[in-house]
């Protein structure tokens, strides 16, 4: 395209932008990055959201405050990939303080800046700052999505409240995902609830959803902290020969650890 009279505009850059983001390349995102200020088209709101998300994607969070501080008129879309990007790289303070901002601005929030908020805030353990921002997204009407409902479900979890996990998940169960599934067996594996772990395994192959790694890590996590070594070493066996997902390093520590509990 460069080869010819033919200038590539904001959406081709966007495109680009993304494609980096994919692939972690870099180098190639840098070189478009000049580009875009050479053809003075990084102020536009598809380049900074996709160059955010490009920064983002590469770890390199300090270039993404810094393209973000430069936009002069700043959308949802720009304030929800901030957020998002931030939370991502362990800039919890940071992504909350947006989130903040954006509310200070009256700017209308998206499922994703609710979602990245939560996710800083989970990350903190604030269980309190959790349920002010899941406040907001009942105000927004973005309590229903299951992006912030399983936000908040891991919230509950990480701060112990597995109870209050559960209601919300019950809640939501129709539209959850596997990612919900899998956050919610998690809750109980953590207590060694490994009956109830079960019991939504067996739910989750009902609704034919196809479990993943994280489906039996939460399966075997809760054998592990029950104790349970024979159980440990049945689903490790189930995850390899009936459902072909090759077990990851994290599975064998749960049978490795049930065999040192096991003496």
């Amino acid at each position: 395209m460069l080869r010819h009279p033919t200038l590539p505009n904001h959406h081709t850059l966007a495109t680009l932008f993304k494609s980096c983001s994919s692939l972690i390349s870099l180098s190639f995102g840098l070189q478009l990055d000049t580009l875009s200020l050479k053809l003075s088209l990084s102020s536009q709101p598809f380049i900074t959201s996709s160059l955010i998300n490009f920064y983002s994607k590469t770890q390199l969070p300090n270039d993404t405050n810094k393209v973000f501080k430069e936009i002069p008129h700043r959308d949802q879309v720009c304030y929800g990939s901030i957020i998002v990007g931030l939370a991502q790289n362990s800039w919890l303070f940071e992504a909350l303080a947006c989130f903040a901002n954006m509310r200070s601005c009256r700017i209308k929030f998206a499922m994703y800046s609710v979602s990245g908020a939560l996710r800083a805030a989970v990350e903190l353990v604030t269980l309190e700052q959790c349920r002010i921002i899941y406040g907001h997204a009942i105000v927004t009407g973005l309590d229903l999505g299951t992006v912030v409902g399983t936000a908040l479900v891991d919230g509950y979890r990480k701060c112990g409240l597995v109870s209050d996990a559960y209601g919300l998940f019950d809640e939501l169960v129709l539209e959850m995902g596997i990612i919900g599934w899998n956050t919610m067996m998690t809750s109980y594996a953590q207590q060694g609830e490994w009956n109830l772990v079960i019991e939504l395994f067996g739910s989750i192959e009902a609704r034919r959803l196809v479990p993943d790694e994280y489906s039996f890590l939460a399966i075997l996590s809760a054998f592990y902290n029950a104790d349970l070594i024979g159980e440990t070493k049945q689903w490790l066996s189930k995850m390899k020969f009936n459902h072909r997902l090759e077990p990851l390093l994290e599975h064998y520590t749960c049978l490795v650890g049930a065999m040192g509990r096991a003496g």
